[in-house]
């Protein structure tokens, strides 16, 4: 069993820094390929069919997760909840494709903007009608422990969107038609494996207490969901609406280089977070003082490089257009900085069973406020503007829950550190932002003087952690640490 959860989790992470990266991997093909106007086009249809998506989905996935542990053992009972789910899901799907496909060229014109209806979002909406199935399914196999199946179907369905990316946009050259519709044919293939795998758990038909208690569950759930994409993904369409399509794709390529950050903050989390319940079990917090003040280190001198190179690395994969990205890189890195602070905030409150309910109202309130400032800011300011309302959303997000997290389960963090790496770090990435735009040196002399500054100041992130944390043993003997007892207690 213990060898089976290491197995399990290490699948599970690196799924999760896949499904994270697939944008990027694909980013040097994309901007070959297309034009800012095209991927500008696909930016939108993804963001408009994760929208939909919500609603195909109704958080469903989180109930059939959940009530297979109370129906495991009675084989019958289990199947007619899954068919009850599965039947639920054909006939919201039906319905609300039916209804977009004759009427979502009148309903979602005020968010598509300049982007024609057909066959665009024709085709999102067709791929997003699948994806619920595919969630569905993807949801019982990690309830079941069936993680290399879930492994093999994940890899398997990113690799098929590889293909039938490379083969729709290099091949046919169909240019933004196909990666939406690359998605949607992966989508629809995995759909029908999905119902051909579930066959004998599957037959048409509605058990109605069932159906109550799986939308009770939730529903709940939607309003979360939706604040996630708002976060997420309502930028470009904004960006879309009120300055150009081929904005939204360039923005788009900034977004991809500065969620690298994000990467790091998913996978330490993952990690994190059964270590932090242990440790709060037991109140011992001075480990995980330690280890914050270590992370979010490593955090800022990361967001560092990134911002300090973010030119370099942009004109390195992409071409024409696409390379003025490079100025929003730094802004969304450090945005996704104070999302990873987010995480050791918010672990506070999942901890203690009355924080819960706290969690929302630092997400929806930021969310409002993000989105109200998006209109100005991107009316005013373009791209840029869209890039500082996410680090200002961020950094909203982090400091309300930080609060909340402090006034229901408290832990003297040393915020007055991190707030110093900040700003020391921030100052050094604006002068080499006004730097990298100097005309008056050579390219050389530029990345010399550039990484002599990013090495002499990662040097002083690292003594000014050092003099708090303690010497590079401890670092990595906690880190030793952390991975061992998080791995043995993940998906317990």
């Amino acid at each position: 069993m213990k060898s089976k959860l290491i197995e399990n989790s290490l699948i599970y992470s690196g799924l999760q820094v896949l499904q994270k990266s697939v944008g990027l991997v694909l980013l040097p093909l994309y901007t070959h390929y297309l034009t800012p106007v095209d991927y500008g086009v696909v930016s939108v249809i993804n963001s408009v069919a994760a929208f939909l998506g919500v609603f195909f989905l109704l958080g469903l996935n989180g109930a059939a997760y959940r009530y297979y542990f109370d129906f495991k053992d009675d084989q019958v009972k289990l199947n007619e909840f899954l068919s009850t789910i599965i039947s639920f899901l054909f006939i919201i799907s039906v319905f609300f494709t039916a209804l977009l496909l004759f009427s979502g060229k009148y309903l979602l014109s005020p968010v598509l903007g300049t982007v024609p209806y057909y066959p665009y979002m024709f085709l999102g909406i067709i791929g997003a009608a699948f994806v619920p199935f595919n969630t569905i399914y993807q949801s019982l196999l990690q309830a079941q422990h069936r993680g290399r199946k879930y492994g093999l179907v994940y890899a398997a369905s990113f690799v098929a969107i590889i293909i039938f990316t490379i083969l729709f946009v290099v091949v046919l050259k169909l240019r933004a038609i196909g990666p939406i519709l690359a998605v949607t044919c992966s989508s629809g293939m995995f759909f029908i494996y999905t119902l051909w795998d579930m066959r004998r758990q599957f037959s048409f038909g509605l058990n109605f207490s069932y159906l109550k208690k799986s939308l009770i569950y939730s529903l709940p759930l939607i309003p979360n969901t939706l604040t996630n994409w708002s976060t997420g993904l309502l930028d470009r369409l904004l960006i879309n609406r009120f300055v150009s399509t081929a904005a939204a794709g360039i923005y788009n390529v900034g977004y991809l280089f500065g969620g690298i950050q994000n990467f790091i903050n998913l996978a330490v989390n993952q990690a994190y977070m059964p270590w932090f319940f242990e440790e709060m079990k037991n109140k011992r917090t001075d480990r995980l003082k330690k280890f914050f003040l270590l992370a979010m280190t490593l955090y800022i001198t990361l967001v560092l490089w990134v911002t300090m190179f973010a030119k370099e690395g942009v004109w390195l994969i992409t071409k024409g257009d696409f390379r003025e990205s490079w100025r929003v890189v730094g802004l969304l890195s450090f945005g996704n900085l104070f999302a990873g602070y987010y995480y050791f905030m918010v672990d506070q409150l999942l901890f203690n069973t009355k924080g819960t309910r706290y969690i929302p109202l630092a997400t929806v309130t930021a969310a409002i406020f993000g989105f109200l400032l998006n209109l100005v800011m991107i009316n005013k300011y373009g791209i840029i503007g869209a890039a500082v309302t996410m680090l200002i959303t961020n950094i909203m997000i982090a400091l309300f829950t930080g609060w909340q997290a402090q006034r229901i389960e408290p832990i003297d963090w040393d915020h007055l550190f991190v707030i110093k790496l900040v700003i020391i770090n921030a100052l050094v990435c604006v002068a080499g932002y006004f730097f990298t735009s100097y005309a008056g040196l050579s390219l050389l002399r530029k990345e010399i003087i550039k990484l002599a500054a990013v090495l002499g100041c990662s040097y002083l992130n690292y003594r000014l952690c050092q003099g708090k944390v303690g010497s590079l043993e401890l670092w990595h003997r906690l880190f030793e640490w952390l991975k061992a007892r998080s791995i043995l207690n993940q998906n317990t």
